[in-house]
């Protein structure tokens, strides 16, 4: 099946994500209205609202309808809809985060696996991640966790505040924590507060990332974010609109904003052969 890029701004009819399970701990960013809590929601950090005209046509309330503004899709989302990524979605006119805590990898790696190969070479990365990304590319190798919400099963998980995050990486000798395997900023709210704890415990905080970040979020990340491994898919706007439902120009913009806000990036591209490997390109 072809896949669709997704243009800015753009109304998503992405299906509403089922409820989160009950009995989450309770932190400052879980939402106080019993209707929005639950296990590995919080309150989701850019959203603004929008005047959605079209909504009572399609049931919906205008009023509540909310743009996301993670990351360069700038989903906006109607009431009881998520984003691209399937983890952000509007409750009763309120953006929550549905995996806020809920680590579905937790690793020990050195950091050459990351790959990083010009920070803090020759130790270990805690690496985590939640289910959901913003791409859906069509080679993922962590296509099982990428789209899982997309695919409409349920893996299982485990709950890991921050806190905890931060305790079970000293614990192994960790010099850093990697926000990896699907792209972090889909998880923005967990991935700050546990970066915030990191620092102060004198961990480097590194992001595996598509980048796919507004300006908004990289603001955001920018003081406790020490280094990004870029995913620069392609150079080629429409290998990005083809095969990962997604956009070659933010990504560019991003590497430039990394580089003017002081984070060190390294960047990766993935050779594919007949796709990625015009050495005119490469170059």
């Amino acid at each position: 099946m072809p896949l669709r890029a997704q243009e800015e701004d753009t109304y998503t009819n992405a299906p509403a994500v089922p409820d989160a399970r009950a009995g989450a701990p309770q932190d400052p960013r879980r939402p106080r209205d019993p209707a929005l809590q639950g296990r590995g929601i919080a309150l989701a950090l850019l959203a603004t609202p929008v005047d959605d005209p079209l909504a009572p046509l399609s049931g919906h309330t205008g009023a509540r309808t909310i743009r996301c503004d993670a990351c360069a899709h700038r989903c906006v989302i109607r009431e009881g809809r998520s984003g691209i990524c399937q983890v952000r979605e509007n409750r009763n006119g309120t953006l929550v985060s549905l995996v806020y805590g809920e680590a579905v990898a937790a690793h020990v790696e050195p950091i050459e696996k990351k790959p990083f190969f010009h920070v803090l070479p020759g130790t270990d990365a805690y690496s985590i991640s939640t289910v959901g990304c913003n791409f859906h590319c069509r080679y993922c190798q962590n296509w099982e966790i990428s789209q899982a919400p997309r695919e409409g099963f349920r893996l299982p998980t485990r709950t890991l505040p921050p806190d905890q995050v931060v305790r079970e990486a000293l614990a192994a000798g960790a010099r850093s924590i990697a926000y990896t395997y699907v792209e972090p900023t889909i998880f923005l709210e967990y991935a700050l507060d546990t970066a915030r704890l990191a620092r102060a415990a004198g961990l480097t905080n590194v992001f595996v990332t598509n980048g796919y970040e507004t300006p908004e979020a990289l603001e955001l990340l920018a003081p406790v974010l020490d280094a990004a491994n870029v995913d620069l898919k392609a150079f080629s706007d429409r290998f990005y609109r083809r095969t990962c439902g997604a956009r070659l120009e933010p990504v560019r913009e991003t590497l430039v904003a990394m580089r003017r806000l002081g984070i060190w990036i390294e960047v990766t591209t993935l050779v594919t052969p007949g796709e990625t490997d015009d050495p005119a390109e490469l170059a």
